[in-house]
Order: structure tokens, then C-alpha cells, then sequence
């Protein structure tokens, strides 16, 4: 949330490992939340989004080999 206005870092899209957004109440969590709801990612009641239909599986196994990382070493 402190990167500059208008960069390209799609901070928005960090979230927790419970599918929550981490900042503290205020105008940073409502502005992550107004981001993710304009990229059609809708929070659950709970306040909570659905990790099975939205979390990033990670780089592909060519990514990491392109990139210098033994995808065999975990």
C-alpha cells in the first residue's frame, strides 16, 4: 500500500494465508478491497476471499528453470 499512486506493483493482490486482507482497518484496507472488487475479486462475508478460485499457484516449472531455480530442490 505505500507504493506510488498510479505504479505498476499490484500490491492489492497480497493478501494473508486466510484469504484476508493484512492491513490495518482503515483507508488502507478499504482501499485494497475497492481495488480487488474492481479486478471482479469479491470478499466472503467473513471478509475473506476464496483461496481455491483466486490463489496464485506460483511461476510454471519452465519460469523457474529460465530463471536460475532448481525446481527439483523444493
Amino acid at each position: 500500500a505505500a507504493t506510488p499512486a498510479g505504479g505498476a506493483v499490484p500490491w492489492q493482490r497480497v493478501i494473508n494465508s486466510r484469504g484476508e486482507i493484512s492491513l490495518r482497518p482503515g483507508d488502507g484496507a478499504s482501499r485494497q478491497r475497492d481495488l480487488l472488487e474492481r479486478e471482479g475479486i469479491r470478499l466472503g462475508p467473513s471478509g475473506r476471499i476464496d483461496l481455491g478460485q483466486f490463489r496464485w499457484p506460483g511461476p510454471d516449472w519452465q519460469w523457474l528453470e529460465d530463471n536460475g531455480f532448481d525446481p527439483g530442490t523444493g
